[in-house]
């Protein structure tokens, strides 16, 4: 039994310095001045790299970095939780006991990711429960406020359907899929207690929907150009957990049409490791990454429009 496929996510990371009404766009260079200046002066030495705490809305988080050579950074994103709904099960006995640690010590979930500050592209694993990718935004706004510098983290699409959707005269309908991990979510998103979800038989994916519906011939925006915004921030804050994308869009002399974004987005499926039931290594991590982001860069790099 080989080791299951993981979900590698390609994003463009793009900073912007704000002076007044004007706009500029810095260049892969001055993004990777503006992560060393952070590296240097705002994180702390850990182990053989650097880590720093993030907050947000949605919680405390820690971005360690392991590795920060030739303009490649190799990090992961961790989010700490308490220990007291988990234990250690032994798989042949099956006896439990408690975590091992210090009043000091809370669980971490977490994932990696790769930056390649030549292109500007995040390489990002995408796994249930994990950070979600905004953290790094977040990280840079929160260092850089001072200096009036703005992030973006933006899904590599494999097509210009954003900028087409984009231009459509109305966007009549916005449909989303999550995937749910919990019975938590399941008993605040659809009723469900655990046991209701224990009685059911036969599923094959826990996913919720949620979709917005405009008036007849009203557009859900203001501007369809706001769809790109929209789109942005979505996959920042719900990432992985996202298991469809469908817009509905038309021009005054068409028919409303539907278009599934994800089978826009670039993604690849990888397995990690080669040993079934050994966990896996930070090396089996950074090896999976950097090699399926160099197999594919040349299409990333059409796709971001740098070359």
């Amino acid at each position: 039994m080989a080791q299951p496929k993981r979900t590698i996510s390609f994003y463009r990371l793009v900073l912007q310095s704000r002076n007044g009404t004007n706009v500029s766009v810095l260049s892969n260079g001055e993004i990777e001045q503006c992560f060393n200046k952070i590296y240097s002066e705002k994180m702390r030495p850990v182990g053989n790299g650097r880590a720093t705490t993030v907050s947000l809305g949605s919680g405390e988080y820690v971005l360690e970095v392991m590795r920060y050579c030739e303009h490649q950074v190799f990090a992961k994103l961790g989010h700490q939780n308490p220990a007291d709904t988990v234990a250690l099960r032994d798989r042949d006995t099956l006896c439990s006991e408690a975590v091992p640690m210090t009043t000091n010590q809370l669980l971490e979930v977490f994932t990696y990711f790769i930056i390649d500050f030549t292109t500007g592209i995040i390489s990002y694993i995408g796994i249930g429960g994990t950070p979600r990718i905004s953290v790094i935004r977040g990280m840079f706004e929160t260092y850089l406020a001072a200096e009036n510098i703005e992030a973006r983290i933006a899904s590599v699409m494999t097509s210009d359907i954003i900028s087409v959707l984009a231009r459509k005269k109305i966007i009549s309908k916005i449909e989303v899929a999550f995937a749910i991990p919990s019975d938590e979510d399941l008993s605040n998103k659809m009723g469900l207690s655990s046991s209701s979800f224990d009685s059911l038989r036969n599923v094959k994916a826990r996913n919720v929907t949620f979709s917005l519906v405009a008036n007849r011939n009203k557009n859900i925006f203001a501007q369809s150009s706001e769809l790109a915004v929209w789109f942005e921030n979505l996959c920042e804050q719900v990432g992985s957990r996202i298991t469809g994308v469908r817009v509905n869009a038309k021009d005054e002399d068409e028919t409303s049409q539907p278009y599934d974004l994800l089978n826009y987005c670039f993604t690849k499926k990888v397995t990690l490791g080669t040993t079934p039931y050994t966990p896996l290594t930070e090396e089996d991590y950074y090896t999976g990454l950097w090699k399926t982001y160099l197999s594919n860069k040349t299409e990333l790099l059409r796709y971001t429009g740098q070359r």
